[in-house]
């Protein structure tokens, strides 16, 4: 699984872009349960918002960067030559996900399989 967290808007985000802002902030302190491909298909969806909201000339583009250490961030820049980013999110793969047994007085670790048959759409 992969956790968003620590959503950041730059106070002046240019009102185009308020979209992909929105569809970032969504995600915000929320899992993705199939790891990188979910990841994958919402930076693609993002790309796309952007290329529907962006105005004429525009420059702005959004940029994933991943680190070695199964963490990463998500980065929308108003300008191709801007360093300051419009919005950013960060990301994390889970390790586990624990659940306390009281039968046993032991914590173990819940399955994705199981949190997939359980979780849903909401």
């Amino acid at each position: 699984m992969i956790c968003c967290e620590g959503y950041f808007e730059r106070g002046n985000c240019p009102k185009y872009l308020k979209p992909v802002c929105e569809m970032m902030q969504k995600v915000n302190e929320c899992a993705f349960l199939d790891d990188k491909d979910n990841l994958d298909l919402f930076v693609d969806k993002l790309e796309l918002l952007l290329e529907k909201s962006r105005i004429k000339n525009s420059t702005a583009h959004i940029d994933v960067c991943y680190s070695d250490t199964d963490r990463g961030q998500i980065s929308l820049y108003a300008k191709r030559t801007d360093q300051d980013v419009a919005a950013r999110i960060h990301f994390f793969r889970i390790r586990g996900i624990l659940e306390y047994d009281e039968g046993t007085a032991a914590f173990g670790y819940v399955s994705e399989e199981f949190l997939q048959q359980k979780g849903g759409i909401s």
